[in-house]
């Protein structure tokens, strides 16, 4: 089944993530996209083996009985995408979102006039979508991944222009879900006035003794992101031929905000990959979680998932089918369509950056660098 999260900010000033069994996010944006085709209605028309026309519910008319769902995943402490932001901003106008509140459609109890609000409420996201020109406004934000895109691409060709071998290594940071006992919850669910109702019922995620199961708030992954990079100064012995690395943070719902590292390393003098990529991952759960967290070496997954399409480890120069599928199967994963996030802690919080480290000709210990970066949401 689907979850979604339920957003409370506690007295640390911490946003947490709880699970409520309900619809997830992706969801809402799947109806908004189908919104924006502008075709679909409550009802489908088909025709029988007989050649008559009959009407039915179609799959998209099933999201009438979830709009309160997606209305009730809206947090005023987040910032969310255009087609999302569309939803929540037309919902609180539309006469439908009384039934939604009075449950009436989380029951099931949908008749006539249920339906007509919803294709009224369809009709209406168009129209408005149509005159505040939605879609380009959607293609401003998903922009921003296209230059991704283009960004880690280009640190890929200085790199090699650079080196004539490099060994890439790719590693994925995630967190233990965090728990909370009710007492905690309830101090900070009191000091709220949305979306309370959520834990009311019997859908919430619990361990044994009662407590509730939450997933680890955003600020703390961009701190131990900082945290983590920071490091790699002061631990030569993993880091000290590494020459670039981009890292990008994923929401997914049943994991919860999580990084994924590419790094870099100058192939003339390093070799062991799924050692390097070992020593990368213990880094981040001893120093830099402390346990709170833990990691996937992906450079160990040769037999499980890549087949031909192998590319981790050492690649030269030269070898340039080895590069096209680096390019189009490794680094494309921390930009791909598929891992937008919709829903954003706040307005321009990072999510993707890229490092390029330029080692400069030198006999002194701990040779400087120089270093290009660059973030974006």
């Amino acid at each position: 089944m689907n979850e979604n999260y339920l957003a409370i900010k506690g007295e640390s000033g911490k946003t947490y993530l709880f699970s409520s069994g309900l619809e997830s996010l992706a969801s809402l944006e799947r109806f908004m996209k189908e919104v924006l085709k502008g075709e679909k209605f409550y009802h489908e028309v088909f025709t029988t083996l007989g050649g008559k026309e009959m009407r039915r519910v179609s799959a998209f008319g099933k999201h009438c009985s979830r709009l309160s769902d997606y209305a009730l995943s809206f947090n005023p402490e987040f910032s969310y995408s255009p087609l999302l932001r569309h939803f929540y901003q037309e919902y609180e106008r539309h006469p439908i979102r009384a039934w939604g509140d009075a449950g009436m459609m989380i029951s099931g109890k949908i008749g006539q006039k249920e339906i007509e609000l919803f294709d009224d409420f369809v009709k209406v996201l168009r129209d408005v979508a149509v005159k505040e020109r939605l879609k380009a406004k959607v293609l401003d934000w998903e922009s921003k991944w296209r230059k991704n895109k283009s960004r880690i691409e280009k640190m890929e060709t200085e790199l090699f222009e650079r080196h004539a071998r490099l060994v890439v290594v790719r590693v994925d940071f995630m967190y233990h879900k965090e728990v909370l006992s009710e007492e905690e919850v309830g101090k900070m669910v009191a000091a709220q006035n949305h979306m309370h109702s959520r834990f009311r019922g019997s859908d919430r995620q619990q361990n044994g003794s009662g407590n509730l199961i939450c997933l680890v708030p955003f600020e703390e992954v961009q701190k131990d992101r900082q945290k983590f990079t920071e490091k790699m100064r002061s631990h030569p012995e993993i880091f000290r031929y590494l020459v670039g690395y981009a890292w990008r943070i994923e929401y997914t719902p049943r994991v919860g905000y999580h990084m994924h590292f590419v790094l870099f390393f100058d192939g003339s003098k390093v070799q062991r990959h799924e050692y390097l990529a070992e020593q990368v991952g213990h880094l981040w759960v001893q120093e830099i979680t402390q346990g709170r967290g833990y990691y996937h070496n992906v450079n160990r997954d040769r037999d499980k998932i890549w087949e031909k399409k192998w590319v981790l480890g050492p690649i030269d120069h030269w070898d340039h089918d080895r590069r096209k599928i680096l390019v189009e199967d490794v680094l494309s994963y921390f930009y791909k369509g598929r891992q937008r996030i919709q829903m954003l802690p706040y307005k321009g919080a990072n999510l993707f950056g890229t490092m390029t480290l330029k080692r400069r000709a030198t006999r002194r210990v701990g040779r400087p660098r120089s270093i290009r970066s660059s973030t974006t949401p």
